[in-house]
C-alpha cells in the first residue's frame, strides 16, 4: 500500500490529481493496489485479466457502489448509470431500443445538419471545447428526446458544470459532507440541479401532452410494469438527466481531447484534414461515408485510449470474493481506471505516445480481452457506445473538412478527472473555414 497521511490516507493526493495518481501508484506497486480514503478503503485493479473477472466474469458479485458522493446522487439520482439489480435491468431493456444500431443510424442525419449549422458563422476565436459541448448536447437532446434546446443549452451547460465541480470537491473529503450542511458550493449545487430540473420537467410535460414517435422519451412515458403502473415524472427525470449528461458530456470531451492532440502534432493534423477534405463535400459527413476515414478512425481510437471521456469504474464486492490470486473482503470499494490500463506498456508499447498508427489492422483484436475498454465492458458497457462512435466520427470529420484549427496565445490543457476527463481551461483556439 502508498504511504499515506494520518487517518485521511491517501484522500488529498488523489483529489490533488485523481488519474496521475492512480498511474504513480500502478507504476510503483503493481496492478492491484490498495488505498486508504480514510473510512473508505479502495482497492485499484488494472490488470486486464482481473477487470475482465469484475466486469464479466464475476460481475454479479458486485454492484454500483450505492453511497457515492451526495453530490453525484443528487445530479442523476437513480438513473442508468447509477442505479442496480432488477431496477436497472428493467431500465436498461426500456432504454434499450432507443440504441439499437437501425436506430442509431437513423440519428446520422441530425448529427450531420446540426454540425454545419454551428459552423456557418463559427467564431475566429472560441473555446473548441465550449463549442463541441453546446453542439453535442442539442444533438443528443433532439435525437433522444426530440427536444430544441437552441438558447437553453449554456443554461444547462453552466449546471453540468458546477456539478461536476461539486462531485470533484467531494473527492477530497474523507466522508463527503452532505449537502444539507449549507455550504456555498452546495448551495450552488442545488440551485444548479434546480435549473436542471425545470428544463427536463418541461420536456417530460410537454411529451405527456404531445407524444412524440420514437424518441427514447417516448418510449419510457409510454412503458408499463406489469402491474400496468407507469414509470413517475422523478424516474423519467433521472434517467433523462443521466443520458442528456453522459450522451453529451463523452462524446464532447472525446471530440475534445482529439483535437488537443492534433493541434499537438500538426502533421498528423493536416494529414487528417486532408483525409476528410478529400472525401467530403460542402454538405458534411453522411452516413454513408463514416467508414471512408481509415486516418480519423485511428486518431479516435488512440484518443479513446490516451483519453477515455469514462476513466474510471467504481464497484463494491457483494460477497468475499477471489480475484486471481487476491481476496476481496464483502463490501470492499473496487476501481478500475481504463486511463490506467491503457497505458500499460505490455500492450501498448511506447504508452504516453500519440501514435495512431499502432490500430492496423487487426491490432484490437490481438489485445488481450480488457486491455482495451474505453466505453466499459460486460453486461454494464455503455448504452451509447454506438451512438458515441457514428457522433465522433460524422462531427470530426465534417469539421476538419470544413475549418481549419490552431492553438490561441492563451492555449492551455490540463487533465480534469471527475465523473469525466475533460481538458481544464478548455480549448481556445483561433479558426479559418475553408473554401468550398
Amino acid at each position: 500500500m502508498p504511504k499515506g497521511l494520518p487517518l485521511i490516507g491517501h484522500v488529498l493526493s488523489f483529489a490533488k490529481d485523481p488519474s496521475g495518481y492512480l498511474l504513480q501508484i500502478t507504476k510503483e506497486h503493481g496492478d492491484v493496489v490498495n488505498m486508504n480514503f480514510g473510512p473508505r478503503g479502495m482497492t485499484l485493479i488494472t490488470r486486464p485479466s482481473l477487470v475482465a473477472l469484475v466486469l464479466r466474469d464475476q460481475a454479479k458479485k458486485f454492484k454500483k457502489p450505492y453511497r457515492g458522493f451526495p453530490a453525484l446522487n443528487a445530479l442523476i439520482g437513480n438513473g442508468l448509470l447509477s442505479s442496480d439489480g432488477d431496477f436497472w435491468l428493467r431500465q436498461r431493456r426500456l432504454s434499450q431500443p432507443a440504441f439499437h444500431r437501425e436506430k442509431i443510424r437513423a440519428y446520422a442525419e441530425t448529427m450531420r445538419t446540426f454540425t454545419l449549422r454551428s459552423l456557418e458563422q463559427i467564431p475566429t476565436e472560441l473555446d473548441l471545447f465550449e463549442f463541441l459541448n453546446t453542439l453535442t448536447l442539442e444533438i443528443v437532446a433532439k435525437t433522444l428526446f426530440n427536444a430544441d434546446l437552441r438558447g437553453q443549452s449554456n443554461r444547462i451547460g453552466q449546471a453540468l458544470e458546477e456539478a461536476l465541480l461539486a462531485n470533484r470537491a467531494q473527492m477530497a473529503q474523507p466522508i463527503p459532507l452532505p449537502l444539507s450542511i449549507p455550504l456555498p458550493g452546495h448551495q450552488r449545487l442545488k440551485k444548479a440541479i434546480g435549473e436542471l430540473d425545470s428544463i427536463v420537467f418541461e420536456m417530460i410535460q410537454n411529451e405527456r401532452q404531445n407524444p412524440s414517435e420514437f424518441s427514447l422519451l417516448s418510449m419510457l412515458v409510454a412503458a408499463r410494469d406489469e402491474d400496468g403502473s407507469a414509470m413517475t415524472d422523478a424516474q423519467l427525470r433521472d434517467e433523462a438527466l443521466t443520458l442528456l449528461l453522459a450522451g453529451h458530456e463523452t462524446t464532447a470531451n472525446a471530440l475534445a481531447w482529439t483535437f488537443h492532440l492534433l493541434l499537438k502534432h500538426p502533421d498528423i493534423l493536416a494529414k487528417a484534414s486532408a483525409e476528410a477534405r478529400s472525401i467530403l463535400g460542402k454538405d458534411g459527413c453522411h452516413l454513408e461515408d463514416i467508414g471512408k476515414f481509415p486516418l480519423l478512425k485511428q486518431i479516435w481510437q488512440e484518443t479513446l485510449r490516451l483519453y477515455p471521456p469514462a476513466w474510471s469504474i467504481g464497484r463494491t464486492s457483494l460477497e468475499d470474493i477471489q480475484i486471481g490470486e487476491y481476496s476481496i473482503p464483502k463490501g470492499q470499494n473496487i476501481m478500475l481506471s481504463q486511463y490506467v490500463t491503457h497505458r500499460n506498456a505490455e500492450f501498448f508499447p511506447d504508452p504516453e505516445a500519440f501514435k495512431p498508427e499502432r490500430w492496423i489492422e487487426g491490432f484490437e483484436k490481438s489485445l488481450p480481452d480488457y486491455a482495451y475498454f474505453p466505453f466499459s465492458a460486460g453486461p454494464r458497457v455503455c448504452i451509447g457506445n454506438t451512438f458515441s462512435e457514428m457522433e465522433g466520427m460524422i462531427l470530426l470529420s465534417t469539421i476538419l473538412a470544413k475549418v481549419d484549427f490552431a492553438k490561441a496565445a492563451d492555449y492551455k490543457v490540463e487533465i480534469y478527472a471527475s465523473l469525466t476527463m475533460r481538458p481544464k481551461n478548455g480549448l481556445s483556439v483561433t479558426t479559418k473555414s475553408k473554401a468550398d
